[in-house]
């Protein structure tokens, strides 16, 4: 015998409804389950003896706490969503994690000043910094020139967004540094 609630899966059962609408929200290629009925139910506590509207609430409250921590703890769940899901509470929710991941998106620069090259792709893997990156033509770049990123800087700078840059020491200053890139695979008999 299972410690898990049976899940009633008719239109009367309010944690049905709650999961059937909020996997609605989810987008047509990305159907698998972000919340599980028993996962739900299991935080609804008693609701047989309530009315059907307290019930839905009731759903809704265990769902946006379930996905609160969901969302913290793996914020690319937020890309399997819609553009604008249909509840408020979760348009207001996967906006703001999709915001939090755009501006931690790091720029990567590597090689010498002169010759610089830089790595966008944790902007790439954001929701936003992949439209951001389509909308200028760079859809299928990792790897951008200076001049292309003038144009991304330019961009951000419209929305109010400065993203972080990170410089990557090149293998001369590593060297200098100290830092020894050759580990010795060797191990003692």
């Amino acid at each position: 015998m299972s410690d898990t609630p049976e899940v009633d899966r008719t239109w009367r059962s309010p944690v049905y409804r709650v999961w059937y609408e909020l996997h609605g929200f989810v987008d047509e290629g990305l159907r698998d389950p972000i919340l599980t009925q028993p996962e739900i139910l299991a935080g609804m506590g008693p609701f047989e003896e309530v009315a059907e509207a307290v019930a839905t609430a009731r759903a809704q409250k265990v769902v946006l706490g379930l996905l609160k921590a969901r969302l913290d703890a793996e914020p690319a769940i937020a890309h399997r969503f819609v553009a604008q899901p249909g509840w408020p509470w979760l348009a207001k929710l996967v906006a703001a994690v999709r915001l939090k991941e755009l501006a931690s998106a790091r720029i990567v620069q590597r090689g010498a000043r002169g010759r610089a090259s830089y790595d966008c792709t944790e902007l790439v893997r954001t929701y936003h910094g992949k439209s951001l990156m389509r909308s200028l033509g760079f859809e299928r770049r990792r790897v951008l020139g200076k001049d292309e990123l003038a144009k991304l800087e330019e961009a951000c700078a419209r929305i109010k967004l400065t993203l972080p840059r990170v410089v990557e020491p090149t293998t001369t200053e590593r060297f200098f540094a100290g830092e020894d890139e050759t580990t010795s695979d060797e191990t003692e008999d």
